[in-house]
């Protein structure tokens, strides 16, 4: 989990000063998110980790939806309901692939988005 953190640390902007922090409240909602029920994580690496995705099911009930009553389309609704919605949490790559080429096929985080990284 300690690449993962760094990686975040590395992607989630601000500079080296604000990295431990950043680390320490990402690897705490990870940790947490690991224990849900079909939790899925996906990794991009080559030489070194370079990006990664995770989410995981929700239902139409829970503490998930706290907050959001109002503002959620009936369509959203019904496919959490009946256990369809699938939540990505977070996906994490470089800010310049966030940025560049977001339309290409091979964009990484477009990627990491569909699941198709191999």
């Amino acid at each position: 989990m300690t690449e993962l953190g760094d990686l975040y640390a590395r992607t989630s902007g601000g500079g080296p000063w604000a990295w431990d922090q950043a680390r320490g409240a990402f690897l705490r909602r990870l940790t947490a998110d690991v224990h849900r029920p079909g939790f899925e994580l996906v990794i991009a690496e080559s030489t070194e980790l370079s990006g990664c995705a995770y989410g995981f099911p929700v239902r139409g009930d829970g503490p998930w939806w706290q907050g959001l009553d109002g503002h959620l389309p009936g369509s959203l609704l019904r496919a959490a309901a009946s256990g369809r919605l699938f939540v990505i949490s977070a996906i994490l790559v470089p800010p310049q692939v966030r940025r560049e080429n977001q339309d290409r096929p091979w964009n990484l985080a477009r990627r990491l988005r569909s699941g198709s990284v191999q």
